[in-house]
């Protein structure tokens, strides 16, 4: 007895068609690769079957009339996720993810960090970041619980999930170790700085959401079990103290971000820090906004607490956790639901009237699609959908989709996130329509959704094949030319630009035998069509540059420069040399007419570059000039256009204050501007990664459209709803497989138009559940089901215009189940 094998090789597929070859005896057994029998057939010449059940060594086994064992033989299963339609519209969407997603890092798109002298692996050291790739990454790959162990083993004391884990190493995170250390938001354990941008409140339900998809991919109760005191003093946390929770409105609160972004308007009410600008929060002083996103967030992630311990047997800790995100659930919606959609924002202090530009009552923020697949009320999802489907018929001037961040953008009031239709303001977001998309197919808008990711995916091929995290949302015509008022800094110059500039004068960077910038050209300078006035040494005692340094003699610590009006813009010529861990080269901070201040910082591969060998690169900031001195022949500087935080407030003075970690700043020439120059915009954004996007449309095409939805963990009880009618595709293969374990659902649908009937042919590795296939828009209602030929109980449900037939499944067994429809 042998298997006559395809091309396919030596492993077998499910729902492969195999055929057993001179068998012996009456009888013949299947087995799964769990001892599961799936096929009893009669023996023959020449015996086909249909490969099903559980993953692994399957075995067929040859019995006798009397049911003796003659003769076995074994063979292996495995599966990996794919989709395969007719006309290629969702197999290309799904390759186009999976190579978004294994874009960086190793062959799964994983990152490696040594930690405790160990290595852990994720898909992005940002917990935010890591759970929604997970989504999509949990049908590839097996590394999504990683970083949970990781995040339990240093959760703080109170509960705090930490931001973040990168290596001390890595380059610019030492600034956000000296920006939050004083305020208990990082530490370094195991060669990891570990952050917490104190202004978010998504780090402790991205950690349960994490915990609970890893668990649900794996499996793995024990594992499951020990992480959930973690989970459970995370999500007490976000009830506690002042900064987090609002006594007021009985809900989750944070500093004034767009939707659920870290960084803070930069308005009247922005609290000043040393260090830590926009992101960090004080208790007594910031003022708060409820946000409905991070309640949303925060209730499923008590629903999924509740399902882990129930399973694990805490019935009533399971209990007290759903009725607690059952009433956040409530209460975010007497205070924020607006009849159409979740209102982005709801000032905890009622004295607090903010100056953005634009009727925030009107603002429809991206947190309203992740919301449809958060718990809301089918009515809720019904009338968010509704809108987004109203806001794609009136788009502004070559938007690529209405999956906007926030529309209609802020006109003001976030600094250098201000850019309107880039970014978090106003750019389309990928990942947001795959959130739309899935939330779409559960709440009977299927046709929405598919058209959504059809458009996804077209979007990609129109750019370079990758979905990535945002796009430009729109595009207006240019303004007016910019006019430039140089500004006079030659009263405060105080550093030469030669290694011998005059007696009492610091030479360039405190250098001696011909390393400094002589060459440097002065007077009226136009550098990128910018003029500049640069101090003439010649003309001013020896003196050129504006240097400040912490501990350097002869240095100033600060400079306050005198300036006046209403610009948008500041130009600088600048360089910085011996910049310490945090690459920082000084902090510049605007004083405003009414009192108020704001802090820029001053970072090497940003804003500046050294100035052996400069190189920098962006669309403001870039080299000023390059040259060569009696040492080396690649010396220059460095300009960068730097926006006004708040450009409606009079602008009184400009200090420059130097780190304390020793590096010596020079700014050589300082120009205001009307206005930030204009660029015109590509079509890709910048933002997130990539990855982020790619795997919550993934998640949509494989849990919305293709419809295997896991009811238990490792797809125990799963309920498979194709909704490929509403895609007007009439044939598709699908399998979709946990990377972390071998629980996996694999079908064949087909519409046969002109017999009016739906035929699915399913397997997979788990015990029961339910077939939901959608009816075409035309069926109303079903006639009959069959499984294997055999009459099949079937019922109807309705979810808005569409119509399901539904069916009890047993996936282990391989059936063919036919839908006939009127």
């Amino acid at each position: 007895m042998h298997l006559s094998r395809s091309a396919s090789g030596w492993s077998a597929e499910p729902l492969m068609e195999l055929t057993i070859v001179a068998a012996p005896g009456a009888v013949l057994v299947v087995r799964d690769g769990q001892g599961r029998e799936y096929q009893r057939l009669p023996a023959a010449s020449e015996v086909r079957f249909l490969v099903g059940g559980s993953l692994g060594t399957h075995l067929i086994e040859a019995y006798d009339g009397a049911g003796h064992a003659l003769e076995r033989l074994t063979f292996l299963v495995d599966a990996r996720s794919a989709v395969d339609d007719e006309h290629g519209t969702y197999r290309d969407l799904f390759a186009r993810c999976v190579a978004t997603l294994r874009c960086e890092g190793g062959a799964d798109g994983e990152g490696t960090q040594q930690w405790r002298g160990k290595p852990y692996r994720y898909y992005c050291p940002w917990i935010l970041d890591h759970s929604h790739m997970a989504k999509g990454q949990q049908y590839l790959s097996g590394y999504a619980g990683e970083i949970v162990d990781v995040l339990r083993a240093v959760q703080r004391a109170d509960g705090l999930i930490w931001s973040f884990g990168f290596q001390t190493k890595a380059p610019g995170y030492g600034y956000h170790y000296w920006a939050y250390k004083d305020h208990g938001y990082a530490i370094v354990d195991g060669g990891i700085l570990f952050a917490r941008q104190a202004v978010e409140q998504h780090c402790e339900y991205n950690f349960v959401d994490t915990l609970h998809l890893a668990w649900k991919g794996s499996g793995d109760d024990a594992w499951m079990a020990a992480n959930l005191p973690a989970a459970q003093k995370a999500l007490d946390f976000n009830l506690s103290g002042p900064g987090r929770y609002s006594e007021r409105f009985q809900l989750l609160k944070r500093g004034c971000t767009i939707d659920s972004w870290d960084f803070q308007a930069r308005d009247r009410y922005l609290v000043s820090f040393p260090l830590g600008g926009d992101m960090l929060i004080d208790p007594e002083r910031t003022k708060f906004v409820i946000f409905f996103g991070d309640n949303h967030g925060y209730a499923q992630a008590c629903d999924q607490l509740a399902e882990m311990l129930a399973h694990t047997g805490h019935a009533d800790a399971a209990a007290a956790y759903r009725s607690r995100g059952a009433e956040i659930r409530d209460r975010t919606a007497t205070l924020t639901w607006n009849g159409a959609f979740f209102q982005h924002h709801v000032e905890e202090d009622p004295t607090v009237v903010r100056d953005f530009g634009v009727d925030e009552s009107t603002q429809l923020v991206m947190s309203n699609a992740y919301a449809l697949n958060r718990g809301i009320s089918h009515a809720q999802a019904v009338a968010i959908l509704t809108t987004y489907q109203e806001l794609k018929g009136r788009l502004p001037n070559r938007s690529p989709g209405e999956w906007y961040a926030i529309h209609p953008p802020f006109e003001r009031g976030f600094g250098s996130h201000n850019d309107k239709w880039q970014y978090m303001n106003g750019g389309v977001q990928a990942h947001m329509a795959g959130e739309l998309a899935r939330g779409a197919c559960e709440h009977g808008f299927e046709a929405y959704g598919a058209d959504i990711l059809a458009r996804v995916s077209a979007l990609a091929a129109r750019t370079d094949q990758r979905i990535h995290f945002c796009y430009t949302g729109a595009w207006e015509p240019p303004p007016p030319a910019q006019r430039f008022t140089p500004v006079a800094l030659a009263a405060l110059a105080n550093m030469g630009l030669g290694d011998a500039p005059a007696p009492g004068v610091p030479s360039w960077m405190d250098e001696r035998g011909g390393n400094d910038l002589r060459g440097l050209p002065t007077g009226s300078q136009r550098i990128q069509g910018v003029p500049y006035q640069i101090t003439d040494p010649a003309s001013h005692g020896g003196r050129c540059a504006v240097a400040v340094s912490h501990d350097r003699p002869g240095f100033s610590r600060q400079v306050v420069i005198p300036v006046s009006g209403t610009p948008q813009a500041i130009y600088l010529v600048h360089t910085a040399n011996a910049v310490g861990p945090s690459q920082l080269g000084a902090s510049l901070h605007f004083g405003y007419g009414d009192g108020s201040r704001r802090i820029l910082y001053l970072r090497q591969g940003v804003h500046f570059s050294g100035w052996w060998f400069p190189s920098l690169g962006g669309a403001d900031a870039g080299i000023a000039w390059q040259g060569a001195n009696g040492v080396v022949g690649d010396v220059g500087v460095s300009w960068a256009c730097i926006a006004n935080p708040q450009p409606a407030v009079p602008l009184t003075s400009l200090t420059l204050v130097a780190t304390e970690e020793g590096a010596i700043y020079a700014l050589l020439a300082l120009t205001l501007s009307d206005r930030m120059p204009y660029h015109e915009a590509g079509p890709i954004s910048t933002g997130g990664p990539d990855q982020w996007s790619a795997g919550l449309c993934l998640h949509a095409l494989i849990e919305g459209l293709a419809g295997i939805k896991d009811l238990d963990c490792a797809y125990h009880q799963v309920r498979v709803s194709p909704r490929w009618s509403a895609a007007g595709v009439e044939a598709v293969a699908v399998t979709a497989r946990y990377g972390a374990g071998t629980g996996y659902v694999s079908y064949r649908y087909r519409h046969q138009a002109a017999s009016r009937t739906l035929t699915v042919t399913l397997t997979g590795s788990g015990e029961g559940g339910q077939l939901r296939i959608l009816l075409p828009g035309a069926a109303t209602r079903v006639d009959a089901a069959s499984c294997d030929g055999h009459p099949l109980a079937v019922s109807e449900e309705r979810v808005e215009q569409s119509l399901y037939a539904v069916l009890a499944i047993l996936p282990r067994r391989p059936s063919r189940l036919v839908v006939s429809y009127r």
